[in-house]
């Protein structure tokens, strides 16, 4: 990629062998940065560079007007996926702002029925519980989540073919959304992930390994490509 941007081989290869402590130390705004002061980028080459990545404001803007889409009313489901380097709860826009990734929880309206207790009357929160109970559901409920990594651990990624977990999606997805619904996919994913061994001898990666993990509060299987109903004979 950094080729196709102007770089020469000399200071692409230069790059690489710095870029373990360079990706410690540096968000990605800072570290185009450091390559201008270093005279390994141009400034035209860091022009065309930022165009390509996305400041904390432009995340949040996009998120916002997302999530207010008319067309949610009509949609059974969506898709919302953030690809950035960050730490637990948050990541990184380019100017090195963090996007915390956990929602506020308004509640959203109940739809799905009126199911009563046995025992009017008769309910209450757990103990340690303070906040006032709400007439309404939790805003993340019906999701299903999916992270790189567990808490407190990093992802890894390939420097040529990406991420470790998204190449994992990309092979379970496209071989078993036909017929298989997203938690039982992501399942798979968890272990085509923890399967996977670093190689990559000198470094601190060798034999390194990850493991990802997904949260549910879906009440129903979650089918991409449910088919049609056969017609009743």
């Amino acid at each position: 990629m950094l080729g196709e941007f102007g770089m020469s081989q000399c200071h692409q290869d230069a790059l690489k062998k710095h870029r373990v402590i360079l990706a410690k130390q540096l968000v990605p705004g800072e570290l185009l940065q450091h390559l201008l002061a270093a005279d390994i980028l141009t400034d035209e080459m860091v022009e065309k560079i930022m165009v390509s990545l996305i400041l904390f404001q432009d995340m949040k803007n996009i998120l916002v007007q997302f999530s207010r889409h008319k067309d949610h009313r009509s949609a059974d489901a969506c898709i919302v996926a953030l690809l950035s380097h960050g730490i637990e709860g948050a990541v990184y826009g380019v100017d090195g702002e963090m996007l915390k990734a956990k929602m506020p929880d308004a509640g959203v309206d109940q739809l799905d029925g009126s199911e009563r207790a046995e025992s009017p009357g008769c309910e209450q929160r757990d103990a340690g519980i303070s906040k006032p109970q709400k007439p309404r559901l939790p805003t993340q409920s019906d999701m299903i989540c999916g992270y790189a990594s567990l808490k407190g651990t990093a992802a890894l990624r390939n420097t040529k073919q990406g991420s470790w977990f998204v190449q994992a999606l990309n092979i379970v997805f496209r071989q078993r959304a036909k017929d298989r619904h997203v938690a039982d996919m992501l399942v798979e994913v968890n272990a085509l992930i923890k399967s996977r061994e670093g190689y990559a001898p000198g470094t601190e990666f060798h034999r390194c390994k990850e493991m990802s993990e997904f949260t549910s509060s879906l009440c129903k299987d979650l089918y991409l490509f449910p088919g049609y109903p056969q017609a009743n004979s």
